[in-house]
């Protein structure tokens, strides 16, 4: 029981303790007396025990000599290993409840819908900082949960956006935020992640995307509420720049959020992006979402940003830009079996 939580909440001090059979042994009197005894005081809870054990400092305990002991000394050796002398604070899950800045109704949906019960590094350095009212750049890994981490804040700015104008909000005809999404598939996953979210407010979220057809979601558009509004670049600036009642709804955006940023440039949808950003208000909130600081993102960020902006960098110096539990594979198959 303790390995399988304590995995869970600080995976790189249960990996030295189980490297070493001497940090193993040393720290079974600490397991004892935590699991033991003092497990049974009432309000004690138990997580907070295993992040006591699975600390760093922990990993920096003197451990005993054992071949020392069988020889009868009472020596203390202190091993170095790169695990317990590299530094940096192994980040403890935070649970979602604890954060009082985010709204019961979002709250209730993270917990009832998404299941979720603590929070991602990156949802974390994110959330933490409610309310949010001006512009982030915010540089995170491809699946760490950054998802939920921008649509978090984005809700609360809409919902003090509809405490100043509550005609908006019981109308919603509206764009209150619009999404910019590198490929369909996850234009898709935003959208349902955002469903998710919203449901207890009672909101609507639509999706701009190729591949369907542009008569449906107009119509869509024209009926139902357009809280938030998800799409691909191309088909958000044919409705932008075609339609007048989609240019009208978007024209009161309050919040713009371009996530993938890396991978939009990556694409070629600068000239895209630059249109977009000059058709929406220039007094929008902004934020925008990448998994790399490179030159195209610097030269971008002016361009998008019409005033000073905060950075928040969730991706440690030497890391990957994907997280590595992300699964990532290839197959090698013959031309002529492409397609299946």
């Amino acid at each position: 029981r303790f390995i399988d939580i304590s995995s869970r909440m600080a995976p790189r001090s249960l990996a030295r303790l189980s490297a070493s059979s001497r940090a193993s042994i040393a720290a079974m009197p600490v397991c004892q007396r935590l699991l033991g005894r003092e497990a049974m005081v009432p309000g004690l809870r138990f997580p907070a025990s295993v992040r006591c054990l699975s600390s760093e400092a922990l990993a920096q305990r003197q451990i005993p000599d054992l071949d020392a002991q069988d020889e009868g000394q009472s020596s203390l050796k202190a091993p170095q290993t790169k695990a317990a002398s590299g530094g940096g604070d192994e980040y403890i899950p935070v649970e979602f409840s604890t954060y009082t800045a985010v709204h019961p109704k979002t709250q209730m949906a993270i917990d009832r819908i998404m299941n979720f019960k603590t929070a991602s590094k990156v949802q974390h350095q994110i959330i933490s900082r409610l309310p949010i009212t001006g512009d982030i750049m915010v540089k995170a890994k491809t699946g760490t949960g950054k998802t939920a981490a921008f649509l978090v804040p984005a809700i609360e700015s809409l919902l003090r956006e509809y405490e100043k104008d509550p005609e908006r909000k019981l109308k919603g005809r509206s764009v209150g935020c619009l999404i910019v999404s590198p490929t369909r598939e996850l234009a898709k996953q935003i959208c349902s992640e955002a469903e998710k979210l919203v449901k207890f407010h009672g909101w609507n979220v639509q999706s701009l995307i190729g591949g369907e057809r542009p008569r449906d979601q107009l119509n869509s558009l024209a009926r139902s509420r357009s809280d938030i509004v998800i799409g691909t670049p191309g088909r958000i600036l044919d409705f932008l720049s075609q339609q007048q009642m989609f240019a009208e709804m978007a024209s009161k955006t309050r919040l713009l959020i371009l996530d993938e940023a890396d991978v939009l440039l990556q694409m070629g949808f600068r000239k895209e992006l630059d249109e977009i950003i000059k058709l929406t208000p220039a007094d929008r909130q902004t934020f925008l979402v990448s998994a790399t600081m490179d030159r195209k993102i610097r030269e971008l960020a002016p361009v998008v940003f019409h005033r000073g902006f905060d950075l928040i960098d969730c991706v440690e110096k030497g890391e990957t830009n994907t997280h590595l539990n992300v699964k990532q594979e290839y197959v090698q198959v013959e031309y002529s079996q492409h397609f299946s």
